[in-house]
């Protein structure tokens, strides 16, 4: 039963995802698929060598999670790029999973990040991923990104916020126009992105930075409005 869980809550997808088994993943999707009986596949076996994102057009995605927490689309933000396909298809069919944690209070995001993954990450991101939720420890994205010196996901993030940001102020002009009491410009940002937001040891993100020497991080942050004089 391509279905069926072991004794950790993981199906077959989940444990070949989990051992980055790119092979037992394809065959997998591949007879998932065709029980399913869907139109794009048909009763003889997908030829050898068929892209990741042409088999998993035709699976319905479980979104349960393992005895760890994990969903299948934690699993593929700690594998990674060639899982990034598998991951969208899941996003389309569960967007809500998005936010989804896990037992230590981790999001796909905070795996992507913890496994260096910068195209998963990015794509989180452009689907509304939080930067700011944080984990059992109190560590969010934001957090990460600071700690790994990792200025390409830093401005990806800062860019998302900008977007929420941006349509947050068209909907508070609106309410203006009905006369409603308008939300200072600076605060929709501060809505979406705090740069002073601590971990449980009361450390913000250019606290972080500063401690790992992520000098790229530090610069970006303070350029971006981090207080100097935050204290931990």
């Amino acid at each position: 039963d391509v279905n069926g869980v072991n004794d950790h809550g993981s199906t077959p997808l989940h444990l070949a995802v989990a051992s980055q088994n790119i092979d037992a993943v394809k065959t997998i999707l591949t007879h998932f698929g065709m029980e399913a009986a869907t139109p794009n596949v048909s009763n003889q076996q997908l030829p050898p060598g068929t892209p990741l994102h042409a088999l998993q057009q035709c699976v319905n995605l479980n979104p349960s999670a393992d005895s760890n927490g994990n969903t299948l689309l934690h699993l593929c933000c700690m594998a990674g790029f060639d899982y990034l396909p598998l991951a969208k298809k899941i996003l389309e069919e569960h967007p809500e999973l998005i936010g989804a944690t896990n037992n230590a209070g981790a999001t796909p995001l905070h795996c992507s990040l913890h496994n260096a993954h910068g195209r998963v990450s990015a794509m989180l991101l452009h689907r509304g991923a939080s930067i700011v939720a944080g984990d059992s420890k109190g560590v969010t994205p934001l957090h990460l990104s600071s700690s790994a010196d990792d200025i390409g996901i830093l401005r990806t993030m800062l860019l998302a916020c900008q977007s929420k940001a941006s349509k947050s102020e068209q909907e508070e002009s609106k309410n203006r126009q009905n006369g409603g009491v308008a939300t200072p410009p600076m605060q929709v940002l501060c809505d979406f992105i705090s740069l002073e937001e601590k971990d449980l040891s009361g450390c913000t993100a250019l606290h972080i930075a500063a401690l790992k020497g992520a000098r790229r991080a530090v610069d970006f942050l303070l350029k971006n409005g981090a207080d100097v004089n935050a204290e931990a």
